[in-house]
């Protein structure tokens, strides 16, 4: 938090004293969630030198705000490093600039850093960033170097003469000053009167502004950046990182700073997530809302292509969410669907999922973790199981020792009423149960729809459904129409048509497959 952290006890920083204004921003900007800025013009070398912290933000949940002038004029080059425009003043370059107002700004980050226009990127991808183009009526420029980092509960305001570019945040004799939210009655005073004008500026209710549409500068940030996810951006970060610990003022900083930054993406990355950054759909966040009051037991009854298995995993997620650790039972009908969920799993973050039948060593595993049970260790875990292989004795005997909090998901639900499966229901100890399937009723048997009916104390319409119909209304599938072709068989075929079905539903009942079936399903 904001809070926690030391400031200089003068709350100004200076590229000439103690406290560095890279410093500042070096540690607030990874605690936000919130970043409003007033630039009086985009400068490359300050993305350059401020886009270490970004990606710990987005991690965050952070949004960002930039208010900046649409152009610069002519007298404004005075303000410029002299690293700007690759370290020569192109007079061409900046009449373009000044002729063309927000193609010069653009012009302007197109010289940005690559992992600022990653991090911007994303952020506009995830509708987590506004930019408002502005300029001063009648046609001034207004030299904003001002800001308000929020992380959620306390705020700090910064100000001053400092340019945002390499070297006036390091080299050149230039600061910034600061106030706290929690400080002083003047400091708590500013900040009020600057979130009041960010906010009017924001919603355009300034009239001392003239306000410009900012498709260009969004163009130029989709072009330049980069479509990466959240921990390619952390890793860029950390080569930032590592790479301004190098600068003689920065070297003791940033050796603290690295140690504990690599520490965090360490934690982070063993921790689950959602694979998406958008995260769930509203519908999957009603299903698991569906699925906890009806006591943590249910059917999803959704249509193909509609996300049964993340609507699932977001269950499973929530869960960990609150408890910092998730076990689950996976079960499906066939091998192939097996490693379909691995792959699923894995993009929420599970490691190293137990695949009964597929890993060699399933049973060594499922024995160690057992034994962690035993001694009173809560430890997460995925099993993937298909229903054969759950039915038998070998898994059984392991499953008794799991966790009875433990979230049991059947893939294609109606199979968990086959007969098989059904003996040894009885005996399942898992109080939080998810039966996924586009059709939960069982052809022809009514008993077995009820018993799995009863298994996951729903009936239709059941805890969550979601049909092709409503599906395709809200986007989520596409319009589509059938082309059936209809295909006469012969006298033989026919007669070979109709074992195969005689078969396949005789293995449905029973449960019991050839050696070649068993060897594909188990």
């Amino acid at each position: 938090m904001l809070s926690s952290l030391i400031y200089p006890k003068t709350l100004e920083y200076s590229s000439d004293g103690d406290h560095l204004p890279i410093e500042f921003f070096m540690l607030t900007i990874p605690l936000c969630k919130r970043i409003d800025l007033k630039l009086g013009y985009f400068s490359s070398n300050a993305i350059r030198t401020l886009a270490f912290g970004f990606a710990q933000f987005i991690y965050n949940g952070g949004t960002l705000r930039i208010i900046t002038n649409h152009f610069l004029s002519y007298k404004d080059k005075v303000l410029l490093s002299d690293m700007e425009f690759n370290s020569e003043f192109n007079e061409d370059k900046w009449k373009f600039a000044t002729e063309n107002d927000l193609e010069g700004l653009a012009e302007i980050l197109k010289n940005g850093d690559q992992h600022f226009f990653d991090c911007l990127r994303y952020l506009l991808k995830t509708h987590r960033l506004e930019i408002i183009p502005v300029k001063l009526k009648p046609n001034r420029l207004a030299h904003f170097k001002q800001g308000i980092l929020d992380d959620g509960t306390n705020q700090v305001y910064f100000n001053g003469s400092c340019n945002f570019t390499y070297k006036g945040l390091i080299d050149n004799g230039e600061s910034l000053s600061i106030s706290r939210s929690w400080g002083e009655t003047s400091e708590k005073l500013k900040i009020l009167e600057n979130i009041s004008s960010i906010d009017k500026i924001c919603k355009k209710e300034d009239t001392g502004f003239e306000y410009l549409v900012p498709d260009q500068i969004i163009e130029i940030i989709n072009e330049t950046g980069k479509d990466k996810q959240i921990d390619e951006l952390i890793d860029d970060e950390l080569n930032i990182c590592e790479r301004l610990s190098k600068h003689p003022k920065l070297k003791h900083a940033f050796e603290d700073y690295s140690i504990k930054f690599k520490s965090k993406v360490k934690e982070e990355k063993k921790k689950l997530k959602f694979p998406f950054p958008e995260g769930s759909r509203d519908y999957q966040k009603q299903a698991y809302n569906n699925w906890v009051n009806n006591g943590f037991k249910g059917i999803f009854a959704m249509a193909t292509g509609t996300g049964k298995t993340i609507t699932a995993l977001n269950c499973v997620l929530n869960q960990y969410n609150q408890t910092g650790y998730y076990q689950t039972i996976i079960l499906v009908p066939t091998n192939d669907l097996q490693r379909q969920w691995i792959n699923e799993v894995e993009k929420f973050n599970v490691k190293d999922p137990i695949v009964v039948g597929i890993n060699a060593d399933w049973k060594n595993k499922l024995s160690r973790l057992t034994t962690n049970f035993q001694f009173g260790r809560k430890k997460s875990f995925v099993v993937i199981s298909t229903y054969v292989s759950f039915a038998r004795y070998t898994l059984q005997n392991f499953l008794k020792y799991f966790p009875k909090e433990s979230i049991l998901i059947a893939d294609e639900a109606h199979n968990i009423a086959s007969p098989k499966v059904l003996e040894v229901l009885p005996s399942t100890l898992f109080d939080k149960r998810i039966g996924l399937s586009a059709t939960p009723k069982r052809i022809y048997d009514g008993e077995g729809t009820e018993a799995m009916n009863d298994f996951f104390n729903d009936t239709p319409p059941y805890a969550y459904s979601f049909t092709m119909e409503e599906a395709i209304a809200k986007g989520i599938l596409c319009q589509y129409e059938y082309y059936p072709h209809l295909v006469e068989l012969t006298t033989d075929e026919l007669d070979e048509y109709m074992e195969l079905q005689t078969t396949t539903y005789i293995n449905s009942k029973v449960c019991t497959f050839n050696p070649q079936i068993d060897a594909y399903c188990n």
